[in-house]
């Protein structure tokens, strides 16, 4: 079963064949997020730009951006080949362990208030 990662968010650590699992879509559910991906691309044509309100238009822009670029980005991700993917999580992985060890050490060191 996946692990979780210590975080303010809710993160998992992967095996190799969870991560297999994970990423690759069923037919019906690659249709689907196909489909959305179409609505939210429509959803964006239609927005109509008020020069007297033009941060709102920036921010309803940004919002279905934000939604086609996360399905993109799910849909992209089961193309990418598992050892680039399983490569770029270990990277992650040990960056986030360097900065927990630092942490850990610069609270440790002589002259700290975290004691």
């Amino acid at each position: 079963m996946a692990e979780r990662v210590p975080s303010i968010f809710d993160e998992y650590e992967f095996t190799a064949e969870e991560l297999k699992n994970a990423i690759v879509f069923s037919n019906l559910q690659r249709l689907y997020m196909q489909s959305k991906v179409s609505q939210c691309a429509v959803q964006k044509l239609n927005l109509v730009f008020d020069p007297t309100k033009s941060h709102e238009f920036m921010q309803q822009e940004a919002y279905v951006t934000g939604k086609i670029d996360v399905l993109l980005e799910l849909l992209v991700e089961e193309e990418t080949t598992l050892p680039e993917l399983l490569a770029r999580i270990e990277e992650q992985q040990s960056l986030r362990r360097e900065a927990a060890r630092k942490a850990v050490a610069g609270s440790k060191a002589p002259g700290s208030t975290n004691s």
